[in-house]
């Protein structure tokens, strides 16, 4: 099983590439299983929620910046995000 759980996408202020290329190249890569990880936001990873199928599966996350460095979180929804305090 090929996986990968740390992507940053369009809604990251690091990267430009659109979360359907994102998708689209991970299954093209072989991967099985990415997590969308964007700085301080669960919108991207949302976002590619609509394009899992029996090729690719999803875990929705993000990357927010705290006090004591970045953590990944997984499994998460919009409501994490409205609710985790961050540091710029």
């Amino acid at each position: 099983m090929k996986i990968c759980l740390h992507i940053h996408s369009e809604c990251s202020h690091d990267s430009d590439v659109p979360v359907k290329d994102v998708v689209h190249t991970a299954k093209k890569l072989g991967y099985d299983v990415i997590s969308i990880t964007d700085h301080n936001t669960s919108k991207g990873s949302l976002k590619a929620l609509q394009y899992e199928d029996d090729q690719i599966s999803i875990i929705p996350g993000a990357e927010f910046s705290t006090q004591y460095g970045h953590i990944l979180a997984y499994f998460i929804d919009e409501s994490v995000e409205q609710r985790t305090s961050k540091l710029d």
